[in-house]
């Protein structure tokens, strides 16, 4: 069990193994099944030596306490996922509660020798350094300890939604952070805003984000781009405002971050880029850092392909002005790299923003999109091979040239080996696949993968997956 307890915060360790968001979930998730299913070994091994067992002892009490709680989070944690959401400050605060219950009588269940307990004070301790760790980083980030000198904590500079739209429409937020912060494209922060409630303050909700804006310097504000949803994030729009540049009485912030593995979208040379409804946010700074690398020739990025279907307008409206950049710089690309973004709505009539941004008034056919990127693969590699088979017979043909002209002079009892011309060889090209998108689009994906099982391609699931 000591995995469970390594700390507070999933993100903050997930950030200190190196490993995406998904992966740590997965690995908790695995060690709980997994001491739940060393309890029911338990049991089972008693049932069947037919071992007495009394309510009357207090580590028999704690045992089934202890049990119990581990029981009823792992049926809290597969329940029905739409109520989990609908829910969801109340299932993760209970998901806390009966952490804490099973730890203190887990304890009090094993003997009070040095052995059985020396577990409990390894993971008493590792969870009170990373909790310290952490909050120190909190208030370092924040300015909390340096106030002394003036400085000023965060603040919400701009909390703003479009005027006229539906409930729904998404809240566009601007952080002002005390000092430049250092990040990675793709990368999120935790945001608690005391002023955004009584619950907000009690409780201490704090919320992740993905930064959509990346500039490539350290970054003197953080923008975000907030799907209302229930609760927290629906108080939030109620409080934004029609006027840009209001924050709405929202003041001061707190956050932690950046957190979030890197993808190394830099190292590929082709890319290929899946979004459905709000994934779109956790792919502009990545696109941003692509094509700024691709201007300042850091990446390897050949073509670039971006996919998002959406019916939501007001995103469209919230995501449009960060596209500027990108439509504005796309034409320094030259033909050294191939950017190609497709919008597919059918709420919008057609159009092309770019020459290399079009928008669709139809549903998202991800397999011939697929395809079709596949087959532009196959041609540059087609083409890369013909070019070399050129090069090939050139310098052959030269070689045999000069072999000729060195023939004419020497004398003809001398042997000269000449080799024929190096072989050049050109590896396969390797593709990565970004996906933040429904689950419905994510498991077509998939299958589609399936089939090209052959390429290199790697597919790499956002830490942000849009809820369905």
């Amino acid at each position: 069990m000591i995995p469970l307890f390594l700390g507070p915060h999933l993100g903050f360790l997930a950030d200190i193994l190196g490993i995406s968001l998904s992966t740590f979930r997965l690995m908790h998730r695995s060690a709980g099944m997994m001491s739940f299913g060393l309890v029911l070994l338990h049991v089972l091994a008693m049932r069947v030596s037919h071992t007495a067992f009394s309510l009357r002892g207090i580590a028999n009490i704690s045992a089934v306490v202890s049990g119990s709680s581990l029981g009823l989070m792992i049926v809290l944690s597969w329940s029905w996922s739409p109520l989990r959401r609908w829910f969801y400050e109340i299932f993760l605060r209970l998901h806390q509660i009966l952490a804490a219950v099973i730890a203190i009588f887990a304890l009090l269940h094993v003997p009070s020798t040095i052995f059985p307990r020396l577990y409990f004070y390894i993971s008493l301790g590792t969870f009170i350094a990373t909790s310290a760790y952490e909050g120190a980083l909190l208030l370092h980030r924040n300015g909390v300890v340096a106030g002394a000198k003036g400085r000023k904590l965060p603040r919400v500079g701009e909390a703003f939604k479009y005027p006229g739209e539906d409930d729904n429409s998404p809240v566009q937020q601007t952080i002002i952070p005390q000092e430049p912060l250092s990040m990675e494209a793709g990368q999120y922060v935790n945001i608690y805003i005391p002023s955004l409630g009584v619950r907000s303050l009690i409780f201490m909700q704090t919320h992740p984000f993905v930064v959509a804006s990346w500039t490539g310097k350290r970054q003197t504000k953080l923008e975000l781009v907030i799907e209302p949803r229930r609760g927290w994030t629906k108080t939030l729009q109620s409080r934004a405002i029609t006027a840009s540049g209001q924050s709405g009485g929202l003041g001061r912030v707190l956050f932690t971050g950046p957190h979030g593995a890197i993808v190394p979208v830099g190292n590929y040379e082709y890319v290929f880029m899946v979004a459905s409804g709000y994934g779109i946010i956790a792919h502009l700074p990545l696109l941003a850092r692509l094509v700024q690398g691709t201007l300042a020739r850091e990446v390897r990025a050949r073509r670039i392909r971006l996919v998002w279907e959406f019916e939501d307008i007001g995103l469209y409206k919230a995501v449009y002005p960060l596209f500027n950049w990108i439509l504005i710089e796309d034409r320094k690309l030259g033909d050294n790299c191939a950017l190609a973004i497709s919008l597919y709505s059918t709420q919008l009539a057609p159009n092309e923003l770019s020459k290399r941004a079009k928008i669709s008034p139809e549903s998202l056919s991800l397999k011939d999109v697929f395809k079709a990127e596949i087959a532009e693969i196959d041609k540059r590699k087609t083409q890369e091979i013909e070019a070399v088979q050129k090069m090939e017979e050139k310098r052959a043909r030269e070689i045999e040239r000069g072999r000729e002209e060195v023939f004419l002079e020497r004398p003809s009892r001398e042997i000269i080996h000449e080799s024929g011309a190096l072989p050049v060889y050109t590896n396969t090209p390797r593709m990565l696949i970004t996906v933040s998108a429904s689950i419905k689009i994510r498991d077509e994906l998939r299958s589609i993968l399936r089939t090209s099982l052959n390429k290199e391609i790697t597919l790499t699931e956002l830490d942000y997956q849009p809820s369905d």
